[in-house]
This record gives structure tokens, sequence and C-alpha cells, in this order.
């Protein structure tokens, strides 16, 4: 499979070529090649296994490519304190000793991010509920995804990675962090990436979707404002979409991604991939929403 180059811009912060990562004979990355702008949110969605916390560490410095290259505000990240200094990287994952306060947590943060605003971290603090001296063994998943929002957001890292900061929360800090995060990156923009599995949620948030596949690869680098139109769903009766999707599989560039035949009916998933369709008498056409459009797109292709 020859992976797709991503949006390639003239002075990104974060440049991927051609890069691979793998774990003993498991390949996690391959031939990943993407620019990250210096300002926007950024999705990064895909099934679980296929590399985005791999890529979030090698960005963070916390782990070595294997082949290809990656630099952050044009420095390699890893064992370079300079591009490092550029990256705050957390997540529900991203583990703090359990005798650590939530405090001392964001002591240590800002010891350690020199763009700190401690100001904000007290005001998240306080808006988001969260105790200053609750130990870190004693917090839930979703007050411990909280600390990790807190700490991403506040450390104003020029380039924040966010591993599914969702874990977790209920229905209104899940909310407040929708809110929180327009409210920052209007105030202070910077480049934010969202690892996450809440596919509906984020399409609603992001400004570009980074789509890995399985096996590694960069399968799909989509405009947020361009998903809702990438992925429509035909259905009709079993005899009239057999003639359509004789049609569409004749069509350059458009994909079938998804085929459901029940008692009659059929209906199947439609990449459009930039082009377009005809009007089909007895076919009824719908615009997919985020969580069922990715799921289309992450799927195999009808063979």
């Amino acid at each position: 499979m020859k992976t797709p180059h991503g949006t390639t811009l003239p002075d990104p912060l974060v440049r991927v070529d051609n890069l691979d990562r793998s774990f003993g004979s498991r390949h996690v990355l391959r031939g990943l090649t993407v620019d990250l702008p210096r300002e926007g949110i950024v999705g990064l969605v895909g099934r679980n296994g296929v590399g985005k916390t791999t890529l979030m560490g090698i960005l963070a410095g916390q782990l070595r490519e294997t082949g290809g290259t990656a630099t952050v505000a044009d420095g390699a990240p890893f064992d370079n304190a300079a591009a490092m200094n550029q990256v705050c990287f957390t997540g529900v994952d991203v583990l703090y000793p359990p005798q650590w306060s939530v405090d001392t947590v964001f002591s240590v943060a800002a010891a350690r991010y020199p763009y700190w605003d401690d100001g904000l971290a007290t005001d998240l603090q306080g808006r988001f509920g969260v105790t200053r001296f609750g130990r870190m063994s004693s917090l839930s998943t979703g007050q411990r995804s909280l600390v990790s929002i807190i700490v991403g957001l506040a450390s104003r890292a020029p380039l924040t990675l966010l591993d599914e900061p969702y874990s977790g929360l209920d229905v209104q800090n899940r909310r407040l962090f929708y809110e929180v995060l327009a409210e920052v990156q209007e105030d202070d923009p910077r480049c934010l990436v969202l690892s996450t599995h809440q596919l509906a949620d984020a399409g609603r948030i992001v400004d570009r979707l980074l789509i890995l596949g399985t096996g590694g690869y960069l399968t799909h680098d989509i405009d947020g404002a361009d998903l809702g139109d990438r992925v429509v769903r035909l259905t009709g009766s079993t005899s009239r979409m057999t003639d359509v999707l004789d049609e569409v599989r004749g069509m350059p560039d458009i994909r079938l991604t998804a085929m459901r035949n029940v008692a009659g009916s059929m209906s199947v998933d439609v990449d459009l991939n930039g082009g377009t369709l005809p009007h089909w008498d007895g076919v009824t056409r719908e615009r997919l929403g985020t969580e069922d459009a990715v799921i289309a797109l992450t799927g195999e292709p009808e063979s």
C-alpha cells in the first residue's frame, strides 16, 4: 500500500518526512509524511494500535524514529532540549508519581515548561473543580484527565499534544473542555494536536483531521470543514443499488468503504475524495456525521 502524503506547508512548526517506527519486528508507523501548522487544532484519529501515541511520543522527544525524520521548530526532538522545550505531551496515560499532589504536578510543570502560565492553571483548576491537594493515586480517571488538560493548556507550549483528553470525563466537563479549548486557542493560538476516539466531538472542534490506518500509514489528511461532505451513504433496493454500484466502481478516485444488505434493501458508504456522483432515481443520499464518516474512511475498501 502506498501512503498518501499529508499537506505540505511553507513554514510548518512540525515536519514529518517518511517516518518509520518499529518495536522489534512490529512496524507501528510506516512512511509517514505530514506537516503541522504553527496555529490550529489538529485531530489525530484511527483504530487502536495504529501509532497515534507513538507519533506523539516521537514529536515529544520521548521516542526515536527508526527511519525518516521528524523536526519540531527545525530541530529533531529526541535528546534535544531546545526542541523539547517547544512541546508538551500529556494525557491520562502520561503517569505521574502516585504520591504527588496535584499542586506538585503543577509546580513541576511550571519548572519544566518555559511558557508556563500559572494564572491560567489556577483559573482552569477552579473551573474544572480539581483540588490542588489531592494525591494523584486517589484521583479518578476523569480527574486525572482534567489534570492533564490543565497541564497541557497552561504549558502554553507551541506544540501541545493531548492524548485522549476526554478519557473519563462526564458530559459537563467535556463541554467545558470545548469551551476552554476555544478560549485558550483564541487568546494564544498554537498547534494543538488531539488524539481521540471521541469522533463526533472531534469533528466540532478540529481545523484538520489526520487519519492513521492499519499498518501505521497516513490514509487521509482532511480539512475539518470538508469532512461532512467527504462521505455519503447511498440507499435503495438491492436490485437498483446493484446497477448503481456497477457505475460507481468505474468512477476514478471514488471509493466504496462499506456495504449493507438487509431484507431487499442495500446501503453503501462512498468516499467521494473530491469527486461527484450523479443523481439516480430510487436512490437516497445522506451525508454522514463525523463519527460514521471516520469509521467509513478507516475501514477496509470494498474488494
